[in-house]
């Protein structure tokens, strides 16, 4: 089971050490501020304290976003991956059959959105079979069946594109490849397309 985000967080504080020029930094800083105290007031060195606090805490700050920015990414595209990976290979009975576009997205009555035809399933020279309703990461999507000449299976599944669960990904538009990762055994691929989220399952060839 992969780790959430917020475990990763933990994981990091827990471990979180400076490096000897950072720790040597600190204490040029501390001897500076620290070395009027002998002459001054408690509450001079009162806020000696504070200063070097703040100090930390604003290093601190800094580095973490730094290095969770990627990872959690990393985490929430692997989710995408292996939920859609998955529902592929459960192989469910298809709700609608025909190998016309047109004739299944006519059942997606519940959709808020119109599934599209995609420029990286031309290249797999397979032929669309059928589709039915899933679902990525909560949101409502449709799951489009399609097989080649020898009988490969692959999935394209298109969801509404929401920037709080999506904004990560790569869109087409802005001339960006998809991601490609192997889950399973499979290649998925993830984009943006034409304001919808796609993921695209398929056998690893070779």
């Amino acid at each position: 089971m992969s780790k959430t985000v917020k475990d990763n967080i933990h994981e990091y504080l827990d471990t979180f050490e400076l490096s000897t020029q950072q720790l040597s930094n600190f204490d040029d800083l501390e001897n500076r501020i620290l070395q009027p105290v002998k002459t001054k007031s408690n509450k001079g060195f009162v806020w000696s304290l504070v200063a070097s606090v703040l100090a930390v805490g604003i290093l601190i700050t800094t580095l973490l976003p730094l290095s969770n920015t990627g990872s959690s990414q990393q985490e929430l595209i692997y989710a995408i991956a292996s939920e859609v990976s998955y529902n592929h290979l459960k192989f469910k009975p298809l709700e609608v059959t025909s190998t016309q576009l047109s004739d299944v997205t006519q059942y997606f009555k519940k959709l808020d959105f119109n599934p599209l035809g995609s420029v990286q399933v031309t290249a797999l020279s397979s032929r669309l079979v059928g589709g039915r309703y899933c679902s990525i990461q909560g949101n409502i999507a449709a799951q489009l069946r399609m097989q080649d000449e020898k009988g490969a299976i692959s999935t394209l599944f298109e969801s509404r594109f929401n920037a709080e669960d999506f904004d990560f990904l790569p869109k087409l538009e802005d001339q960006e490849a998809p991601i490609s990762v192997h889950v399973d055994g499979q290649r998925v691929k993830l984009w943006v397309e034409k304001g919808l989220v796609m993921a695209l399952v398929s056998p690893i060839l070779g």
